[in-house]
């Protein structure tokens, strides 16, 4: 992958900010392309009680985890990742079901856990501006579950399955895969690429029940290509997450140091982030 900063000149019609802030995370809204049915009714209704409810309803993903430098066989640990997921479900009398989501997501150094602005590369021992994605309320309607397609601003494409689930034991686990590939106008190739695996997992009894609400965790894993503002060249390698987050019904119940970090910096969403999505859509 050639420089970042080369790449920002060819494509100058998104800005810096909002192009390096949206790539890398995943977390990017767009058109939604019709899902394949590949699950059969019961799993679907199983996805969508470990993900969020089985009724409209509101949830929280806690979700806590370490980012990786990557160089062959080879891993650096470089920052935390502090992410709050807000989701709100709804099933409209015609069927399918929607979906408003909003993702707060913080990088915190290694020791003190503070929000970085700065970072200094350990590859290249410069200091570089931290950039992550702005909150963005982002809503989408599913008539099924299944296999789907977006794109968002920038040449963003987000190819997503989900495969059905697999019992052992007590438990149950639903995989969904997600590839992202950034390629805006011009471009020759993708400047950037990742590949994320999430497992959601729940008790086996819970999901055979009628209970609309079932307790679930999930596993997360991210492979990908640097970070474009961490200004690696052409340098070979990329990066590496892994992340572990629980579901919860209520703010109080997100982990105090997630919390205050959100206060400290997004205190409208603190204060009311399911009122603050609905007045964003």
């Amino acid at each position: 992958m050639a420089g970042s900063k080369s790449h920002l000149r060819i494509y100058g019609t998104l800005s810096r900010r909002r192009l390096l802030g949206l790539i890398g995370m995943g977390l990017v809204g767009g058109s939604v392309a019709a899902a394949s049915g590949a699950l059969s009714e019961e799993e679907q209704r199983w996805y969508r009680r470990l993900v969020y409810s089985g009724v409209d309803d509101e949830v929280i993903w806690s979700i806590l985890g370490v980012k990786y430098g990557r160089e062959g066989n080879s891993l650096t640990p470089l920052w935390n990742t502090n992410t709050i997921g807000f989701s709100r479900i709804r099933y409209p009398e015609q069927g399918g079901y929607r979906v408003d989501t909003l993702e707060v997501v913080f990088y915190t150094d290694l020791v003190s856990g503070e929000r970085l602005e700065s970072w200094r590369n350990p590859y290249t021992s410069r200091e570089v501006e931290v950039i992550v994605p702005a909150p963005v309320a982002v809503s989408s309607f599913h008539a099924e579950v299944g296999a789907s397609e977006r794109t968002a601003p920038g040449g963003i494409r987000i190819a997503e399955s989900v495969q059905p689930p697999r019992t052992i034991g007590g438990d149950t686990w639903v995989q969904v895969e997600k590839r992202v590939a950034v390629a805006p106008e011009g471009a020759e190739a993708p400047i950037f690429s990742s590949i994320e695996f999430v497992d959601y997992r729940g008790r086996t009894g819970d999901l055979r029940s009628s209970a609309p609400r079932v307790d679930s965790t999930l596993h997360l894993e991210i492979v990908s290509d640097w970070l474009p503002w961490m200004e690696m060249g052409g340098r070979a390698g990329g990066l590496y997450t892994r992340a572990r987050g629980t579901k919860l019904y209520a703010l109080n119940e997100v982990p105090a140091v997630s919390r205050k970090l959100l206060e400290r910096h997004f205190p409208e969403i603190e204060e009311d982030p399911f009122g603050y999505i609905g007045r964003a859509l």
